[in-house]
């Protein structure tokens, strides 16, 4: 949560770069966390001010959308996958979801979802659609 790199382990135990999917995971992982966080510490403040503006927040920010946002999120990449797994499969090389990450070959609407994070210092300008 705090915008650091973050560094997958392989399985020899070095650092790596991740890939599209892990930070785009990793980015929605972290949007959840905060979501949940600060709707939790709202719930044990009370906002100040006139306006609907406290300490934490604007007051009635929608976190359930938030939240369902997140998970919709998760899904919407593991669908993508899936397709681009199924086209691979009938029409492409045979490769695997490993192997199509591994050269960089993300489904469009993965590259998509991650354009909102890339000032993050993980984004990689590669992964534009």
């Amino acid at each position: 949560m705090d915008g650091s790199k973050t560094t997958p382990i392989d399985a020899d135990g070095r650092g790596r770069a991740p890939s599209l999917t892990e930070f785009l995971t990793a980015r929605i992982d972290e949007d959840e966390a905060v979501a949940r966080l600060t709707a939790e510490r709202m719930r044990h403040t009370p906002p100040r001010g006139i306006g609907g503006i406290g300490d934490l927040g604007v007051v009635g920010y929608p976190f359930a959308r938030v939240l369902a946002e997140c998970e919709a999120k998760r899904g919407a990449i593991e669908a993508a996958w899936a397709d681009h797994c199924q086209i691979e499969s009938e029409w492409g090389t045979g490769k695997g979801r490993a192997q199509m990450e591994a050269a960089g070959d993300y489904p469009e609407v993965v590259q998509h979802l991650a354009l909102p994070y890339a000032d993050h210092p993980d984004y990689q300008p590669e992964w534009r659609p």
